[in-house]
């Protein structure tokens, strides 16, 4: 994730809760941050007069202020031109145990992004293994499974389509049910 979509994610998040008094950390909207992340999107909020609050050794507490309200209004970093209010939250922060996943409207968070394309990587690699796929079928899986990687990357949803094609491997059952696993792995 570019270092623009985390300041957008985190300032929307920051904007959502301007109206509770609440402070919140970087962490509290991206869970996967450093600590030295924390801090330097903190320190970058707080220069451009778009948050208050402090940087302590036990972490970063945050409130968006006129300026970063006004900010979230009207520009984005990620999108400039787009207001950071097209983002789409995903999950609600103040239920108990969940946390906020942001997206640009049209953009799918996928959580498992890493284990996705690694499950991806495997299959490639299993089904040159296998005897019952000819040179074309391999051919054609492959790029189905190439077209999925790329889509996972780029935060697009995956077509229903591709996993109706790939539903043909059903005669190959080590690979239909790795295919499946994939598809639950993508949907959740």
């Amino acid at each position: 994730m570019k270092e623009s979509e985390k300041i957008d994610i985190v300032l929307r998040g920051l904007y959502e809760l301007r109206g509770l008094g609440k402070n919140a950390s970087p962490c509290d909207f991206l869970p996967e941050l450093t600590f030295e992340d924390e801090i330097r999107i903190s320190r970058w909020l707080l220069d451009q007069g778009l948050a208050k609050g402090d940087i302590t050794t036990d972490g970063c507490h945050l409130k968006i202020i006129s300026d970063g309200v006004m900010y979230c209004e009207e520009d984005s970093q990620s999108h400039p031109g787009s207001p950071v209010l097209a983002f789409t939250f995903v999950q609600n922060i103040d239920s108990p145990g969940s946390k906020i996943q942001v997206g640009v409207h049209g953009q799918v968070i996928y959580s498992n992004t890493d284990e996705i394309l690694r499950h991806i990587a495997e299959l490639k690699t299993q089904i040159t293994t296998q005897e019952t796929i000819n040179e074309n079928m391999f051919s054609e899986v492959g790029s189905y499974l190439d077209e999925i990687a790329m889509k996972v990357k780029e935060r697009k949803p995956v077509p229903d389509f591709f996993w109706k094609w790939l539903g043909r491997m059903d005669d190959l059952t080590s690979i239909a049910s790795k295919l499946e696993s994939l598809h639950r792995m993508i949907e959740s």
